[in-house]
């Protein structure tokens, strides 16, 4: 019979992308991006949380894209964590005026 790992050891990488405006200050981003997802109950907050911009062109237009990794405490929570993490960031960005809802 199968048994699961202990549950402590049930933790998994995911990653999130956020599409941003050029113009946006990735050093303010970046902080609020990591304050957002360390309140995530999700997170498993003893591993690294990494958030990484790179230019992408979409649709001929250039965007900023993040990419936010962190780990997921119970990988059965992937994408409930995945959810969150984006929910808590576009959450702030607009209520920060940083984006705005069109």
């Amino acid at each position: 019979m199968y048994r699961h790992p202990p549950y402590e050891f049930m933790f998994s990488v995911n990653n999130t992308e956020i599409y941003l405006p050029l113009s946006i200050n990735t050093t303010e981003i970046r902080e609020l991006a990591f304050e957002a997802v360390s309140v995530s109950k999700y997170v498993y907050i003893k591993k690294p949380i990494t958030i990484l911009f790179s230019q992408e062109i979409k649709e001929k237009r250039s965007y900023m894209k993040m990419k936010v990794k962190a780990y997921v405490f119970d990988i059965r929570d992937e994408f409930k964590f995945k959810s969150d993490m984006t929910e808590i960031i576009m959450k702030e960005l607009l209520s920060k005026g940083i984006i705005m809802d069109t």
